[in-house]
Order: C-alpha cells, then structure tokens, then sequence
C-alpha cells in the first residue's frame, strides 16, 4: 500500500516529515500555540516516522529532521520507495571511480608499453591520450536525474489529481507541499516551513479557476523538482524565507524556531 508518506517522499525527505508533522496536528498528537510545538497524548494508528517525530518533539529536539530516530525512519522510508520503484537509487560518487579506472589503466598501459619497449613517440602519444581522458572526466558533470521513476511520477500525479480539500491534512501536504498546513494551522509557522506547492502549473491554473474556497493561491507555485543532489531536498518556489535546497541539505526545516512564511504573501 502506498501511503501519504511514501508519496510525500517523491518530494524529498523534508516533504515527508511535514506530511506526517500536518497528520499529527490535525489529529492532537502535537500542538502548537504559535511559540512553541509540543507533544500531546499518542494516538492510534501512528506510523513509526510519526511516533519517532512524536518522541523528538517530546524530548525538545531542536531540528527535528535532525533526530537520530526521524533521520533512521526517513532512510527507511527512503529504501521502501526504492524497493516498491517509485524512487531511483542515490546516486554514487561515479565520476571518482571511472577517474580512479582511467588513472589505473593509464600506468597498466605505459608499464606494458616500458616493458615492450614501444617507440618514444608511441609513448608520448599515449601519454597525452590518458591525461586528455583524465581531465574531460574530471571536468564532466554528473547528468542531473530526477529521483522519482516513472512509476513514481504516476503514483504523484495519481495522488494530486486524486487528493481534495476533504482529504486529510498529511495527504494534502504530501501532494501539494506546506500550503494547506499553513491555511490550516496558521500557528504551524513556529516550525520554520516556508510556504511551498508542489503543484504543477495545469493543476495550479485549475485550482485557481476552480475557486475552492481557500482564497485562491496567490504566491508563485513550483513544478515538479528534479532533486539532483543525494539530500533529496524539498522542492518548490517559496513566500517569504528560508527553506530551500542550499549546499546539498534542506533547511529550516525544524519544530523550533526558524523563519515562517511572513509578510508579503497575499491570498
């Protein structure tokens, strides 16, 4: 079964963890008095991403992304989307590899050349060869590639075409980003989330033409991101500050204190 966290994560780990937080909300298990987030009672069917936020909003944990429990269920989560194919492995570190290959059959092939007392010129062409292969893949940048698959992609799509206003709230943030738990739990800003969609542009036109009764949406909206870094960071176009994909890492991303999405944002 796919759930509303496994579709939060094809928006990149920070998604998921707002998609469960919004769940928790909505449903008492955290609260928020628009100072600070605290934990209330547990309640029933909490996934394990949501009981260990649950636990690292109890013991005061200042970043909660940063919890060693959330950081271990988000990497489970992340795994279980790879196995189900929503999601393309991590991407490895090939560009030192095929350097380190290169480099290795360079001396191999001049050491053979020494022993077989090739011509000099034969030598030096060689050589000007494997230093040119070098260089052009030491200079090479790696092919951005979208995480999600195209299963992926579908199930997304799916779960935003599938997805109203009646849906419960971590669905909603998990198809359409922060928004919806902003409209919902204005107090909610304590968190440090900038105010993000994850809409596409034909969906964003429709719901503003459609009017569904939440003002409209009035700050620019994002397309699909290609999370091309190995932090599968959130994507999307944000109102006010912080938040976005900086140096391989997703910020303000927290249950403390943070920046929220503040003025000049309109509905």
């Amino acid at each position: 079964m796919t759930t509303p966290e496994h579709i939060a994560m094809l928006n990149g780990r920070t998604a998921a963890v707002q998609a469960a937080t919004a769940d928790l909300l909505e449903r008492g298990a955290l609260r928020s008095d628009g100072h600070t987030v605290s934990a209330g009672a547990t309640v029933p069917g909490m996934t394990d991403l949501q009981r260990a936020i649950h636990r690292a909003v109890h013991n005061g944990a200042p970043r909660v992304e940063q919890d060693r429990d959330v950081v271990a269920q988000l990497d489970l989560l992340q795994r279980d989307c790879v196995r189900r194919g929503l999601l393309h492995p991590p991407k490895r570190a090939k560009n030192g590899s095929s350097v380190g290959g290169l480099l290795l059959g360079g001396v191999i092939l001049l050491v053979v050349l020494a022993v077989l007392k090739a011509p000099i010129p034969l030598v030096v062409v060689t050589m000007v060869a494997i230093v040119v292969a070098l260089f052009f893949a030491i200079r090479r940048p790696a092919a951005p590639r979208d995480r999600r698959t195209k299963q992926g992609i579908a199930a997304l799509q799916q779960a935003r075409a599938e997805t109203s206003e009646a849906a419960p709230l971590g669905s909603r943030v998990a198809a359409f980003g922060t928004r919806p738990l902003l409209l919902a739990f204005p107090a909610a800003a304590v968190l440090g989330w900038p105010l993000v969609d994850f809409d596409d542009p034909m969906m964003q036109a429709q719901r503003w033409a459609g009017g569904n009764g939440s003002g409209g949406y009035s700050c620019s909206s994002s397309s699909d991101s290609n999370d091309t870094d190995d932090a599968w960071c959130s994507g999307g176009n944000t109102c006010g500050s912080g938040g976005s994909c900086n140096s391989g890492s997703c910020s303000s991303s927290s249950c403390g204190g943070g920046s929220s999405c503040g003025g000049g944002c309109s509905s």
